[in-house]
């Protein structure tokens, strides 16, 4: 894997994220791609690194050339804060996305993966996505959607979220705790201390504020889309249950394919398993015919 950058940038008037953009695969493969990573509440395009490392090494063997672009939210990871409420409301986030997407080449087919809480930022701007680039897929990573049956999504957050933010730096390390033990398998210790640790440098006021401001997405939004899907969930996610995301595979008439020995932060607890679902879907739907062969996709 070869990084092309990863810094600092002004994405747009008043916000500076970190963006990290990275080429895989051999530079003379007939099948070009894009793939853009967003990761969801609170979380770090850092999350994605074992993913896209063991990614590098999966389309290479499928003849793939892949440009893959990650960032961190406003207030996360290595993006600064900004001391607005207002800053963190999800039309702010979405429009910080498709300032992300302008940085791509808009004649390479793009692929979007999306973690978590993610999808439903995703799902708000398709139309303008679907305007500005040739998007072919979108890989759906331990996530739900609202619908007729999945009601339990709390938009606005938990209720302990309106407590004073001085009241929830007091409770960090036990509210980080409680999310690990969710969110990552027993048996992966070293991704429990990443998680823990990332999540302890979480700022509580951001945290408050991206939770305050939840508001997930309806499966109306993408349901009819003329792309291809992948559905990717830990078999045991503490955190979004494996049958939320069979809804929406379901109703997105594609196959879940469930990760064993991984809880909510797949990428992290199985990231070889993971590429390689990933690389095969790559392979699969959009390589480049070769002599003799009809395509799959018309990508």
């Amino acid at each position: 894997m070869k990084e092309i950058y990863a810094r600092l940038e002004t994405v747009r008037p008043g916000r500076t994220l970190f963006v990290r953009q990275v080429s895989m695969g051999q530079e003379n493969s007939a099948t070009r791609l894009q793939l853009v990573c967003v990761h969801g509440l609170c979380g770090t395009e850092r999350h994605f690194l074992p993913f896209l490392h063991a990614l590098d090494h999966a389309v290479a063997s499928n003849d793939i050339w892949l440009q893959s672009i990650s960032y961190d939210w406003m207030g996360c990871g290595k993006s600064p804060l900004i001391p607005s409420f207002d800053a963190y409301h999800n039309r702010e986030t979405e429009a910080d996305l498709l300032a992300v997407l302008q940085r791509l080449d808009s004649s390479v087919p793009t692929v979007l993966l999306a973690h978590s809480y993610g999808p439903s930022i995703v799902a708000q701007v398709l139309p303008q996505i679907t305007s500005q680039l040739r998007l072919v897929g979108i890989v759906w990573v331990s996530t739900a959607l609202k619908s007729d049956t999945i009601t339990f999504l709390p938009d606005g957050g938990p209720p302990l979220m309106k407590l004073p933010t001085f009241v929830l730096r007091c409770m960090q390390p036990s509210l980080t705790n409680s999310f690990v033990q969710a969110a990552v398998l027993d048996s992966h210790t070293d991704v429990q201390t990443v998680v823990r640790n990332d999540s302890n440098a979480n700022d509580m006021w951001v945290a408050k504020c991206y939770h305050r401001h939840t508001c997930w997405a309806h499966v109306d939004l993408v349901q009819n889309l003329p792309i291809d899907h992948l559905f990717l969930h830990g078999a045991e996610d503490g955190l979004l249950p494996i049958t939320a995301g069979q809804d929406l595979a379901n109703r997105l008439g594609t196959e879940l394919i469930a990760i064993d020995q991984a809880s909510h932060m797949l990428m992290l607890e199985q990231p070889t398993k993971m590429a390689t679902a990933v690389a095969a879907f790559l392979s699969q739907r959009f390589a480049a015919p070769t002599a003799g062969s009809v395509p799959t996709s018309a990508a």
